[in-house]
């Protein structure tokens, strides 16, 4: 085999896969379990409260940060409150910062077991219905399969339920690093891509991810990155997918 020319460095959750009624759906049953006082949550339409919450899924960025979408929606739902797209944005980062690490913690614990106990309850292909592939995944397979190509999924969502969704989609890839990778590098993408790129001496690789933060604040040309934002995740930006094909057409090699 030949020396890997095109390297990509792929986000998965908005970038690969749109995950926002899997993520939504999980976090609303992983909320529930940890709220002591259940009685007082069975009036909440389920179906209300999930519908907003795929509005501002674009928000979170950690699996904990579920836990604060679902529980301000659901308060304003017991309220009957009207949300307000501004309002919302800040009590939802308000309540970010001071919301207490312990169930923020113990959320995200409970967050990931009840997503491997959805899946094994689910065939594959309803795994894929709730996880649909981007345009963007579709196109790019087909525009670097005659390509010498390395695929590194860094992503934030846990390596097991990337796997299970790669064996329905077929692509070839060279490793995930999942939610469980990142922890041993200060929960940042750049630490442990910076750590690949040095230990493999890679050279003029290509990032994607639809976090404006996770591109913007950090110094990717340093260790030879390319960083593109893509504007079909969870964010409110313009759909770039075609702009950004083109950009990885112009410079395979």
């Amino acid at each position: 085999m030949g020396k890997i020319k095109n390297i990509y460095y792929l986000d998965f959750d908005g970038v690969m896969a749109d995950t926002a009624k899997e993520c939504i759906n999980t976090s609303f049953f992983s909320w529930f379990r940890i709220n002591k006082n259940k009685k007082k949550y069975l009036s909440v339409t389920k179906e209300l409260v999930l519908k907003k919450a795929l509005k501002f899924r674009y928000l979170v960025t950690l699996p904990e940060h579920y836990y604060c979408l679902i529980d301000l929606l659901v308060e304003k739902e017991l309220k009957n409150e009207e949300v307000n797209d501004n309002d919302f944005e800040k009590n939802f980062k308000q309540k970010v910062a001071c919301e207490n690490i312990k169930t923020l913690n113990k959320f995200k614990t409970v967050f990931f077991r009840t997503r491997k106990e959805r899946f094994s309850k689910k065939p594959n292909s309803e795994w894929l219905a709730e996880n649909p592939p981007t345009k963007f995944l579709k196109k790019f397979k087909e525009l670097i399969k005659n390509y010498n190509s390395e695929v590194i999924i860094v992503s934030r969502k846990d390596k097991g339920s990337i796997l299970a969704w790669l064996d329905e989609i077929k692509l070839n890839f060279s490793e995930i690093y999942g939610n469980e990778s990142l922890e041993n590098f200060n929960k940042s993408k750049f630490f442990l891509i910076k750590n690949l790129q040095q230990k493999q001496n890679l050279n003029d690789a290509i990032f994607i991810d639809d976090s404006p933060e996770e591109i913007n604040q950090e110094d990717w040309k340093s260790i030879s990155i390319t960083p593109i934002l893509a504007g079909w995740g969870y964010n409110h930006l313009e759909d770039n997918t075609n702009q950004v094909l083109k950009k990885i057409k112009e410079d395979l090699r």
